[in-house]
C-alpha cells in the first residue's frame, strides 16, 4: 500500500491514530485558477479531459482522464484508450495543478 504524507509528515486517520494508506493512487492534472477567496481557495476544472498518472503495485502509468458533465464519474483510460483497472482496496485521487511536476521512483 502507498502511504499518504502531508507537509513532510504522515497524514494519520483521526479515529484509528495510523497512517493513511491507498492501494490505488491517481494523479489528475486539472486547470487551475484563484484564490477565489480570502482563504486562498482554488478551483480545479475536472469537467472535460486531460492526463495524470496511475501508481498501482509499484508501477507507474500514464494515464487520461475524462468527464462529460458533473453528475457523471471520472473515467480514467490508458494509453490505448481502455479503462484502467483498479487493484482491491482504497483509491486515493489527487488534483494537481496542470504545471505541477511529480517526482517519483
Amino acid at each position: 500500500a502507498y502511504q499518504r504524507n502531508q507537509a513532510g509528515a504522515p497524514q494519520l486517520d483521526l479515529e484509528t491514530n495510523k497512517q493513511i494508506t491507498a492501494s490505488n493512487v491517481i494523479i489528475q492534472f486539472a486547470k487551475e485558477e484563484g484564490p477565489l477567496d480570502e482563504h486562498k481557495h482554488m478551483f480545479y476544472t475536472v469537467i472535460g479531459e486531460g492526463t495524470g498518472l496511475y501508481f498501482q503495485n509499484g508501477q507507474a502509468i500514464d494515464v487520461k482522464w475524462k468527464k462529460a458533465k458533473q453528475t457523471d464519474r471520472t473515467i480514467f483510460t490508458d494509453k490505448a484508450g481502455k479503462e484502467i483497472e483498479l487493484t482491491p482496496g482504497a483509491v486515493w485521487v489527487s488534483i494537481l495543478p496542470l504545471t505541477n511536476k511529480v517526482d517519483y521512483n
